[in-house]
């Protein structure tokens, strides 16, 4: 028997405009920010709604400053939650700006 109520239950589509918000928060911290900011831990526990369920990105205790000074790349210490992580990241512990083109 189905315990949950179907108006506790989000659409698909809103389900998908939560994540064009949350892509559309990505894009703006990428390209609308000067320097650039990259989040490292994009998960959806990090996306918060608010009272109209629109996305919004959120805590950005991991985020990056990528320095705008002509670096193709910079290099850190891998961080996010396991399983959210992007490989290529992970692998090699550096973020390139073609990940923010």
């Amino acid at each position: 028997m189905n315990t949950y109520k179907s108006e506790n239950i989000l659409s698909w589509n809103q389900r998908l405009q939560i994540a064009v918000d949350a892509a559309e928060g990505l894009e703006y911290l990428h390209h609308g920010c000067n320097p650039p900011i990259v989040h490292r831990d994009v998960k959806s526990k990090n996306i918060l709604l608010n009272e109209k369920f629109q996305g919004k990105l959120a805590d950005f205790g991991l985020s990056k400053i990528f320095p705008n000074e002509g670096d193709t790349h910079i290099f850190t210490v891998v961080a996010g939650t396991i399983g959210y992580l992007d490989p290529e990241y992970n692998r090699f512990a550096r973020v390139t700006f073609s990940v923010l083109e």
